[in-house]
């Protein structure tokens, strides 16, 4: 059996059996989210290899965000507000400066003076 299904089973039954310490329950959730998100990729590649190239990187780039928003609905759940406020301002400034790294890279491999 697959290490990633007795995972999914241990994501269930903290759904429905949560302890009342809320630091507990959030380590239980991030150790299980990872294998998840593992699965969650695997079916996504495998969907779009049936609806095509751009729907599938479509598809890959609306599911790609469930790990960080399901994490962000669990803390929210424990009242760990600032954790929230703190993941979604790292999220917005590296995704910020990925895209503007590359772009910059990228621009700087095809010209050699950018405007």
């Amino acid at each position: 059996m697959n290490k990633k299904y007795i995972y999914l089973v241990v994501a269930i039954s903290l759904i429905f059996f949560q302890t009342t310490y809320p630091l507990v329950n959030t380590v239980l959730y991030s150790i299980v989210i990872v294998p998840l998100a593992i699965t969650l990729g695997e079916l996504t590649s495998i969907i779009s290899e049936y609806i095509g190239e751009k729907k599938g990187g479509l598809l890959t780039a609306a599911i790609g965000n469930i790990p960080e928003l399901t994490m962000g609905i669990w803390s929210i759940q424990f009242g760990m507000i600032p954790m929230v406020k703190a993941s979604l301002i790292g999220s917005i400034i590296s995704n910020m400066l990925l895209v503007l790294g590359i772009s910059i890279f990228v621009g700087g491999i095809k010209y050699k003076e950018q405007k």
